[in-house]
């Protein structure tokens, strides 16, 4: 198991090239390890979120690149930066978590007493306060509260990264179309190359990947006893018994994403399975996003499923499913047949 960030493909990788991206990406690291262990103020019953978090999405990351020497130097250090502080905005310090229970810190559309209401729980409705933001937070904590210097681009004094880094973390909190929308795929920053939708589909999908014991070691969750949804939470990295989820089909010559496991109570099976479900929207999208891209070395190959060899144990389930025709319903309830006039159903 990889216990450093300094011992990740990624970080390896510049290594060799020598590149003048690591003196600060040295100072980032450091950084991370000293300021992540702060999101357990607020969210200590979750899983891990720290720099063991971070290291695995690195590796995840580095095996979804085709090829990682036709990437610029920028966008691997890129991979690497965005790894380590994309979950930086789920930090709250003390001073910072009275404001928001004292209702002076609206976050997003959320006040504090009004979640407090609805959960009953002042740890679950702090969570529950900064959880659905986080992403913007670490785009607004990366932008002012972190030194410029450290995204310098090597031997420039003003191109800076830093804009990029921090939308690029907050992108994996939105919906996937925010990506379209907010971040280029084109960019020269120096004389490097970036990609930076493609590297927020990379953080995205790994951070997806990041589900087994190792994000969720069994003595903690002993320590901590989380109730209800944390319980369910905790319990499907549980079931997952690969650490390794990538693979090559020899046959396709695609890479597939799998997990196998066992499962054996039914709240949690059907939990993973919504989980799956996310997963699989999330790589149609990337899949098809990243063949949009001019340069191949872009590309994603990789199955939009993944392969699910998840036994269930003590039970058997059927994922039963219910859909519309959404075409046949809006015309049933707004067409000429129903009201004669279609400025009827509109109205």
């Amino acid at each position: 198991m990889i216990e450093k960030v300094q011992e990740s493909h990624l970080y390896m990788w510049l290594k060799e090239k020598d590149s003048k991206f690591l003196s600060k990406l040295d100072e980032t690291i450091e950084y991370a390890n000293t300021i992540l262990p702060q999101i357990n103020n607020v969210f200590a019953s979750y899983t891990v979120h720290g720099v063991r978090h971070s290291i695995n999405v690195m590796e995840y990351m580095y095996a979804l690149v085709v090829d990682i020497n036709k990437l610029s130097e920028l966008e691997v250090a890129l991979l690497i930066y965005s790894a380590l502080l994309h979950d930086i905005g789920m930090i709250a310090n003390v001073d910072e978590i009275k404001e928001i229970k004292a209702d002076h810190a609206i976050l997003g559309e959320r006040k504090y007493s009004k979640v407090l209401e609805k959960y009953g729980d002042e740890m679950t409705a702090l969570q529950e306060c900064v959880r659905p933001v986080h992403g913007k937070r670490a785009r607004d904590y990366i932008e002012t509260k972190m030194d410029e210097r450290l995204f310098l681009i090597p031997e420039s004094t003003n191109i800076s990264f830093k804009s990029e880094l921090a939308q690029i973390c907050m992108s994996h909190n939105e919906d996937f179309e925010w990506i379209k929308k907010n971040l280029h795929n084109d960019e020269k920053k120096g004389h490097f190359d970036l990609n930076a939708q493609y590297i927020s589909v990379l953080l995205r999908i790994s951070d997806y990947l990041d589900i087994d014991e190792q994000r969720a070691p069994l003595y903690l969750y002993k320590y901590l006893n989380p109730k209800e949804f944390s319980d369910l939470e905790w319990k499907q990295h549980f079931v997952i018994e690969n650490y390794d989820k990538i693979r090559r089909n020899p046959k396709t010559n695609e890479l597939e994403i799998f997990f196998q496991g066992t499962s054996q109570d039914p709240s949690v099976h059907r939990k993973l399975l919504k989980y799956f479900d996310a997963i699989n929207g999330e790589l149609k999208n990337a899949v098809d996003l990243c063949e949009s891209f001019v340069d191949e070395k872009y590309l994603l190959p990789l199955k939009t499923n993944v392969v699910n060899q998840i036994q269930s144990k003590g039970f058997s389930f059927s994922d039963l499913r219910l859909s519309l025709d959404y075409n046949a319903v809006t015309n049933l309830l707004m067409g000429e047949y129903i009201y004669g006039d279609r400025k009827y159903g509109l109205r």
